[in-house]
């Protein structure tokens, strides 16, 4: 059998830049077939503010500012679209009023990533479809049913959409399932294990050749730095702490240290759900302090944290006139080996 090549990539989530390399990997690689396994959507809307003085300021990083000129508008939001990002042109009142109705501002970013799939199918058919390139796109979790509807009716002829079922590309045939069980977020399309089992029994009949077949399952991983974020939350949550300042930092492989968004890093991306009360605490120094500790190619989140737990005993202390004299964290790994020794 002929070799048979396939270029895959996966949760680029709005990016345009990626989707755009991806289907610019056609030329280079010479794929048979390209593969996007699952959520095309992005996750957030870029306000960028209208000033009196014509001029324009969104905040891309960090909590800085950063003003511009109407000229500079474009590559602006050229740079939010290649985060991943929708942006909306407002004022200050007017982004206020929209966040007040929060159902309403859910449902206008959803329509604004419609277009940008309805784009991206487009450069599909104009990059693709006269090559005779076939590419398999399916939805993920984090994927509406309304982006499902436009790739199985608006999408050119050679992209075929697998969810729920199988599709035959060379030798091989492909099952997709954008569902995924259900995760601390309620994402559009996650599902009890009951659902989900039902799903995969109920569909996956269609599959001839077990030994041929390409599963694109959608499914969160197990025990990562995404297990982190709900459990933060949940001390936010129950008042056990309170958090005052929170960034990533992240090191190239050249030892440069810059602060990142959450979500342009993968493994930070669900504490975008996590605000920090104040913001702004945490200095450029203690940026440094750490940085200096991170590895080459590296990310870390820094916390500013108050532990409320304590609060009342703190209060006690003070009225009754005392004080704490001094305190310190005392590393696990210590405690673990006095426990260990009783």
């Amino acid at each position: 059998m002929a070799p048979f090549r396939i270029f895959f990539v996966s949760d680029l989530h709005g990016s345009e830049v990626c989707f755009r390399k991806f289907l610019n990997s056609a030329p280079i690689y010479r794929p048979d077939l390209l593969v996007y396994g699952g959520d095309i959507m992005g996750k957030l809307l870029q306000p960028v503010f209208r000033q009196d003085d014509g001029r324009f300021r969104w905040y891309p990083a960090g909590g800085r500012v950063e003003e511009f000129s109407a000229d500079q508008l474009p590559q602006v939001e050229r740079r939010i679209a290649d985060q991943g990002r929708y942006s909306l042109v407002t004022t200050p009142p007017e982004w206020q009023r929209r966040q007040a109705d929060r159902e309403g501002l859910e449902k206008f970013c959803r329509e604004i990533g419609k277009e940008r799939v309805r784009g991206w199918l487009r450069l599909v058919e104009e990059r693709l479809l006269p090559k005779k390139i076939p590419i398999v796109m399916n939805v993920g979790n984090d994927d509406t049913d309304g982006v499902l509807e436009i790739l199985r009716h608006e999408a050119p002829t050679n992209l075929l959409v697998p969810e729920g079922q199988v599709v035959r590309c060379g030798p091989y045939e492909i099952y997709g399932c954008g569902y995924a069980n259900m995760t601390p977020w309620h994402c559009p399309r996650d599902l009890e294990e009951p659902d989900l089992g039902q799903f995969l029994q109920r569909t996956s009949t269609e599959i001839d050749t077990p030994g041929r077949t390409i599963l694109d399952i959608h499914a969160p991983p197990v025990n990562t730095s995404l297990d982190l974020a709900p459990e933060l939350a949940k001390l936010v949550d129950n008042q056990t702490i309170r958090i005052l300042d929170l960034v990533v930092l992240t090191k190239d492989t050249f030892g440069d240290v810059t602060v990142a968004e959450f979500d342009e890093l993968d493994q930070f991306a669900s504490f975008t759900e996590i605000d920090a009360e104040v913001g702004g605490l945490i200095s450029a120094e203690d940026i440094d302090f750490v940085g200096d500790d991170l590895d080459p190619g590296s990310a870390a989140a820094v916390l500013l944290v108050e532990d409320l737990w304590a609060a009342s005993l703190a209060d006690a202390l003070d009225r009754s006139g005392g004080f704490m004299n001094d305190g310190a964290r005392i590393p696990r790994d210590l405690v673990d080996a006095a426990v260990a020794e009783l």
